[in-house]
């Protein structure tokens, strides 16, 4: 068997998009042929909370969790940091103001303050690598890929493979960071790419862009999407095609403060309203998760936001039952190349729960091709797309709905495609190429 050490800064029952990818892995892994150890940090400084639905006791998988020295919640104290006046709201503003200022220049993510203690319990207890074989960091976290860069220098036996779900220097620090924390980034992500003996990333547009970049490296570049989890789905329910007299559209999760920008959306209801396809009686617009004021507001000029039900923010097991009780699922992926050449994790959902998906998106998007070759729904770009293009796209789905025939082609490959249990097998196979 292979010793497979995994490093995540954040991990369930952590609510977190970055906590579910290191989770698969452990969780289905074939254990006849690895076994398993997550290092992960006992106090993250996650924004979401917690995700009590998550088993984190996975069979066959030893946890170990060490504390990182930042106390408190950093995220919150700066969202609170201009609504509390009392003493403790002046030191939580001190606390907020000092740690946003070294993120802007020096910090490269907040699990730094997980490192120096990672590196004290890997140096007191190195039998815990000893006879280990592979060690896979996963970001979004530098962080993470140090502490391998670590194991790598005083174990240089164990092979390492650095997982980039996110973007670091290429593509996100290189834009639009202040250039001290810029160049800190570029030195770290250039040592995690030469260093290690596998990268891999979440889509096949990623990887084309390091590719680019880092051209001696690209041969050790694979690609293994996210997925969804079967056991949060029952995949085989049917596509529910009309089961009401109105369309159903729903939205799970955050708007980005306007990246993932609404207006697309009800800008094509209201032309379809003013070519007399469809009325207002037609359709609602369902959405779940952290809606800002500010968008509400730019929302209100449209005649279509009188047909949208903002329900808040809603239970997990809820959303996915609003996924099967909606006619279609909606989409927005944002203008930003971190935005577009990723996957978001809901169009997984989105998939699994076998349901027609209408995607606002730059043409280019990763999603967008996922969409065209799965035929899993339809794209809209609203900046480059015609408003006739637009129209008579909607136009071809309200004739699907009439004739109760709106339903995906999701075939079964498909679904055992973009399962995280499958994907999980392209870990394996790299895991082998490392003999």
């Amino acid at each position: 068997m292979k010793n497979i050490l995994i490093i995540s800064y954040i991990y369930p029952p952590y609510n977190a998009p970055a906590a579910r990818r290191p989770y698969s892995w452990a969780k289905y892994l074939d254990k006849s042929k690895y076994k398993v150890t997550v290092l992960t940090c006992s106090n993250p400084d996650s924004s979401l909370g917690m995700d009590s639905s998550m088993n984190v006791d996975l069979p066959n998988v030893t946890l170990v969790k060490v504390k990182s020295s930042l106390k408190g919640n950093i995220s919150k104290d700066l969202r609170d940091s201009n609504t509390i006046h009392n003493s403790n709201g002046l030191k939580t503003k001190v606390k907020g103001y000092v740690v946003k200022v070294g993120s802007y220049f020096l910090i490269p993510d907040k699990a730094i303050f997980w490192y120096s203690n990672v590196k004290k319990y890997l140096s007191a207890n190195a039998g815990l690598l000893e006879n280990m074989d592979v060690v896979i960091t996963t970001s979004p976290a530098m962080t993470n890929h140090l502490i391998g860069m670590y194991v790598k220098q005083n174990f240089p036996k164990i092979k390492l493979i650095g997982d980039l779900r996110d973007y670091h220097y290429i593509g996100g620090h290189q834009l639009h960071s202040p250039w001290p924390l810029s160049l800190l980034h570029k030195k770290f992500e250039n040592k995690i790419l030469n260093k290690a003996d596998k990268i891999t990333f979440i889509s096949n547009a990623m990887r084309d862009i390091y590719a680019k970049h880092y051209q001696k490296d690209a041969e050790k570049f694979s690609v293994i999407y996210n997925g969804f989890d079967a056991d949060d789905f029952n995949v085989e329910t049917e596509v529910i095609t009309r089961s009401s007299e109105k369309i159903r559209i729903f939205y799970a999760g955050s708007f980005y403060g306007g990246i993932r920008s609404p207006k697309g959306l009800l800008q094509l209801l209201d032309w379809a309203i003013e070519e007399g396809l469809m009325s207002l009686d037609d359709v609602e617009v369902v959405i779940a998760g952290n809606f800002e004021k500010s968008l509400q507001d730019e929302m209100a000029s449209f005649k279509s936001y009188a047909v949208v039900d903002y329900i808040g923010k809603i239970p997990r097991n809820e959303v996915l039952k609003q996924y099967q009780q909606s006619t279609i699922l909606w989409l927005i992926v944002g203008e930003k190349l971190s935005h577009y050449t990723g996957v978001p994790l809901k169009f997984y959902e989105y998939l699994a729960a076998n349901k027609y998906i209408i995607n606002f998106a730059p043409n280019a998007s990763e999603p967008s091709a996922l969409i065209d070759t799965y035929n899993l729904g339809s794209n809209f770009d609203i900046n480059n797309d015609s408003k006739k293009v637009q129209i008579e796209k909607w136009k071809a789905i309200l004739t699907e709905w009439k004739k109760s025939q709106l339903e995906v082609s999701s075939q079964e490959d498909v679904l055992t495609i973009f399962n995280r249990k499958n994907q999980t097998k392209k870990l394996e196979s790299i895991l082998e190429s490392l003999d």
